[in-house]
């Protein structure tokens, strides 16, 4: 199984799925052990597969995020910088998507996060889908891109309630593991 989510993962970046920020130096970090995880994972308790059989696919296939639509207690909505500076001002923990609309990395990942927002019960945490360098993407979201040093694109990056980077990853989370990310933040 390794191997062909290897051949996959592969394929997908030599296809140009990953691009990369010319000043970038290091390829992005794929934990297929954690992949295989969910996949056996889902095979125990009888969760449907995506359509590549690799990652457990969500029961809400929807892509788009709701914009600022409570899923649960938690938020997950469009990066604007004035809902992300609130949310800072206010000490919540915050997790960062950086998507691209161009991904399907990015599109098979969406429906397991909104999942994880459904469950999230604790109001002060907020998530924002974050455009990265697609044609969606604004100079606000360049600038925050920039900040936390993102260079690829389905990049996940949470802050505590005092704004200090608790978890940034490249790796594919399925819903059990953003919502143990973000408790891991708050």
């Amino acid at each position: 199984m390794k191997t062909v989510l290897f051949a996959l993962l592969t394929s997908l970046l030599l296809l140009g799925c990953v691009q990369q920020n010319p000043t970038a130096t290091s390829a992005p970090v794929i934990d297929t052990q954690d992949s295989d995880a969910a996949i056996n994972d889902a095979r125990e308790t009888g969760e449907e597969l995506d359509q590549t059989g690799d990652i457990p696919a969500a029961e809400n296939a929807d892509p788009t995020p709701k914009a600022t639509t409570s899923l649960g207690g938690g938020f997950y909505e469009p990066f604007t910088k004035i809902r992300y500076e609130q949310a800072r001002t206010e000490g919540k923990t915050v997790f960062l998507e950086f998507y691209a609309n161009w991904c399907p990395i990015c599109k098979q990942q969406e429906p397991h996060i909104e999942a994880a927002f459904q469950e999230i019960t604790d109001e002060s945490v907020i998530g924002f889908r974050v455009n990265y360098n697609d044609d969606d993407t604004d100079d606000d979201e360049r600038q925050l891109a920039r900040q936390f040093g993102v260079s690829y694109q389905h990049t996940h990056v949470i802050l505590d309630s005092q704004g200090n980077v608790k978890t940034k990853s490249l790796e594919l989370w399925d819903k059990n593991r953003v919502l143990e990310e973000i408790r891991k933040a708050a």
